[in-house]
């Protein structure tokens, strides 16, 4: 372990040790603490005021965004959210999170039919490096992800050149040529010059990569990858993908005589330290602290009934990543003021037979012009007698609603509407975990 395995306090006492040092800590306590943690220590008054000689100050002055921003308006809502429940019950109604997107030119709310051409739109607008997906987990990015580059870019192949790739775990090694440069950092962004040279090794797949970093200048590195990770839905390679590397690599250098030159052997290997790369046209919340993008897209599906302040500040965080346009998509419809509300399940639904829930299937009313015929007999029982029409298919197309699909990417689904273009089939189809 190095120092105390306190970063802060290292630092902290580093300073101290100093003669008339000084150290600027600056931070959004509104924003994703650290994970693990429920706050971050650098920005909390009574952790920070054990270290001694500290002073505070709250800046309040918005600087990035125009003032008629739709972006700064519901950044500061959610914010101002954040602080009540802070010191409140810690939860909220999710009614009481209105956004607001109606009167704002550069926040809007979209629905799923309409995905693929904005992003298509941002990308030419904006370019790729400027526009950017927030997701609430890595499966979801992957699954945007792997849409992205079949249905926006077109991309067959597992890696191709000028793939915007996210490096996910810190790495000392092939830096030498790199000015300015002491490590490849977790979150890094790259650009994929070339790949070659596929090799199984260790129970993983590995390549040869010469990699641009953006944000370096655009310097240049060869680098061994691993693969693995492009498609995992852990943040980088699991625990059990760590520890067969690791007992791969150390059996490659048994013959080294005691434990100190194998583990300074296997420290330096190049498989050891290969980089982890995952696709980075789709990323987590956490993933984007410290970044900014033009055009955002806030994928968040899973909003409960009940939002927490870990809830508020993902959201918050995610607003405040965009600097000109921010789209919400596939969120709760009665999240956004002014559009419509989608009410909550009736108390009553809770006391439906179970006999007769599955009598009222969406994909039969969907496939079906369904009509329902109540009947009370002498015994007071009810009696429903369903009959239906079959649901014409949408002209010049062999869809109709309720047919059962099926995408690589993301999975099962239902056709919820089909519309033919101009000799193509253009439909809206609700997958079931989408």
């Amino acid at each position: 372990m190095f120092g105390s395995g306190c970063l802060l306090d290292d630092l902290i006492k580093y300073i101290n040790s100093g003669v008339d040092c000084r150290l600027i800590l600056v931070g959004d306590q509104a924003q994703l603490p650290p994970v693990g943690l429920d706050a971050s220590p650098a920005l909390l008054k009574d952790y920070m005021a054990m270290m001694g000689g500290v002073s505070f100050a709250e800046l309040s002055t918005v600087v990035r965004q125009q003032q008629e921003s739709g972006i700064l308006y519901n950044a500061t809502k959610v914010r101002q959210l954040i602080s009540e429940m802070e010191y409140g019950p810690g939860v909220t109604d999710i009614f009481d999170l209105q956004l607001e997107v109606d009167g704002f030119d550069d926040v809007d709310r979209i629905g799923g039919g309409e995905l693929i051409e904005k992003i298509s739109d941002a990308y030419a607008t904006y370019g790729e490096d400027d526009t950017i997906i927030l997701c609430r987990s890595n499966k979801r990015a992957i699954k945007y992800n792997l849409g992205i580059r079949s249905t926006v870019q077109f991309k067959e192949e597992r890696l191709v050149r000028d793939d915007k790739l996210m490096i996910v775990k810190n790495c000392y090694q092939f830096v030498e040529n790199l000015e300015n440069v002491d490590y490849i950092a977790n979150g890094d962004i790259a650009k994929l010059c070339k790949i070659s040279k596929f090799e199984d090794r260790y129970g993983l797949h590995f390549a040869e990569a010469r990699l641009s970093f953006p944000d370096y200048d655009d310097q240049e590195i060869f680098a061994k990858v691993i693969l693995d990770t492009l498609e995992s839905e852990s943040a980088s390679l699991t625990y059990e993908q760590s520890n067969m590397l690791y007992q791969g690599v150390n059996e490659d250098y048994a013959h080294f005589t005691t434990k100190k030159k194998r583990y300074e052997a296997v420290r330096e290997d190049k498989y050891y330290n290969a980089l982890q790369l995952k696709y980075a046209n789709a990323i987590t919340c956490h993933k984007s602290q410290g970044g900014q993008w033009r055009c955002v897209f806030i994928d968040n599906p899973f909003w409960q009934e009940e939002l927490t302040v870990d809830d508020l500040k993902w959201l918050y965080t995610a607003i405040t990543r965009a600097k000109k346009n921010l789209f919400f998509t596939a969120a709760a419809s009665r999240m956004i003021f002014g559009q419509t509300n989608h009410n909550r399940l009736s108390r009553f639904a809770e006391e439906i037979p179970e006999e007769y829930k599955d009598f009222f299937d969406e994909s039969e009313s969907r496939r079906r012009n369904i009509s329902y015929h109540f009947e009370e007999d002498s015994a007071g029982k009810v009696h429903i007698e369903k009959t239906f029409t079959e649901a014409p298919k949408a002209e010049g197309t062999n869809f109709r609603p309720g047919d059962s699909v099926f995408h690589k990417v993301f999975g099962k689904g239902m056709v919820v509407s089909a519309k033919s273009m101009s000799g193509d089939t253009l439909l809206e189809i609700a997958f079931e975990k989408v």
